[in-house]
């Protein structure tokens, strides 16, 4: 495999790093309110920026979609685990059942297993290609309905976990709301962006 190493993956390797980095730390602060959630969705945030680093380098669209189907392992499971992190950060003594915890995983784990086999149906990507335009090594990504079907799921994840956010903030007393409202500026500046 060839791999260049180009700015964009060097910023997405330090980003993987320093989500790796906060992972360890949640790790060893688990037992705090929605501490086993947020880990996992850090390593989740780690899978995704890796591979997608490596996405990103790799020559040839073989590795390219290699690269991006092993990025969804974590991709897809980031919006489920911020939804149950903040359930458990905003009520701690909140039980879940396992049934329900598990059905927010069903069409996370569906994504998956069409990226995987997109090859075959194109359901995630119908194409893939390599920009001619600017004769770089980026690939274009078409986006197909199982995509979509994904993206509004896990934008509805996001804000959903948003939302019990703001509830949070203008229920918690002193320093709880400003601990809540860090967390929400650290929810919102991805959505500014994006």
């Amino acid at each position: 495999m060839t791999f260049l190493l180009t700015p964009y993956a060097v910023a997405q390797f330090v980003a993987a790093a320093m989500s790796a980095a906060v992972s360890v730390i949640a790790w060893r602060r688990r037992t705090v309110p929605g501490g086993h959630p947020f880990t996992f969705m850090m390593w989740a945030v780690v899978v995704w920026t890796l591979m997608s680093a490596f996405e990103s380098g790799s020559v040839g669209l073989r590795w390219k979609l290699l690269f991006s189907q092993l990025a969804y392992v974590g991709t897809v499971n980031v919006a489920p685990l911020f939804l149950l992190f903040v359930l458990r950060y905003r009520d701690r003594a909140l039980r879940l059942r396992p049934v329900l915890v598990a059905a927010l995983f069903v069409l996370p784990l569906a994504t998956l297993a069409l990226a995987f086999t997109n090859p075959l149906h194109g359901l995630v990507w119908p194409t893939i290609e390599l920009d001619a335009v600017t004769g770089t090594n980026v690939a274009i990504y078409g986006h197909g309905i199982a995509y979509w079907v994904s993206l509004a799921y896990y934008l509805a994840l996001c804000l959903a976990g948003a939302v019990i956010l703001v509830r949070a903030v203008l229920r918690s007393p002193g320093l709880y709301r400003s601990q809540t409202t860090v967390l929400l500026i650290a929810v919102a500046v991805p959505w500014t962006g994006a």
